[in-house]
């Protein structure tokens, strides 16, 4: 089983997240058995005490949050995901936000179907 990866647009300053373990636009099982890695580019808007929420939608829904800090900032950002959150189904959406203060921007989706 595969997922066929599409990319959904919803804010043109921050950009797409990946899964590392994706070939083109499809990301196999068998390449995520021990999980999966998405990786969140550079957000050059984000400051120290922003607080980055991470997303997989497949098998259920799955997110974490990190806070930007001296360490992190302005560095791409590698989450491991769990083989579980990629079990099931046929699409799963990759997406992360990003919240300032009391905004909260949205980034570009990778769907995978």
């Amino acid at each position: 089983m595969a997922y066929e990866l599409k990319e959904i647009r919803i804010n043109s300053e921050l950009l797409a997240p990946t899964i590392l373990q994706a070939e083109g636009s499809i990301i196999y099982r068998e390449a995520v058995k021990n999980g999966g890695t998405i990786r969140v580019p550079v957000i050059s808007q984000a400051h120290v005490g922003d607080i980055l929420t991470v997303w997989l939608r497949a098998n259920g829904s799955w997110h974490t949050d990190l806070v930007f800090n001296e360490i992190n900032l302005g560095k791409p950002l590698d989450v491991n995901v769990r083989y579980l959150s990629f079990s099931e189904g046929n699409s799963a959406v990759a997406s992360y936000t990003l919240q300032q203060g009391e905004d909260k921007f949205f980034h570009q989706r990778r769907v995978m179907n």
